[in-house]
């Protein structure tokens, strides 16, 4: 859910690390998909999978419990 549309139903801090986090994860995200799919040149199931768990890896990064 998106920051902007996430407090209409779900009343949450954003704090400034979160913030930082989510942007700097956006980043990199950004960064390995562009590597990946420009090396390859192609998107397969292969890829999509590796992205998905990069996806996954980063939510977890980002909301893990204790942080």
């Amino acid at each position: 859910m998106p920051i902007a549309a996430g407090p209409l139903l779900f009343a949450t801090r954003v704090t400034p690390t979160l913030a930082w986090r989510g942007t700097l994860l956006a980043a990199i995200g950004m960064l390995v998909a562009g590597a990946l799919l420009g090396a390859r040149r192609k998107h397969d199931r292969w890829s999509g999978a590796f992205l998905l768990g990069c996806y996954v890896a980063a939510y977890l990064g980002v909301f893990a419990p204790g942080r």
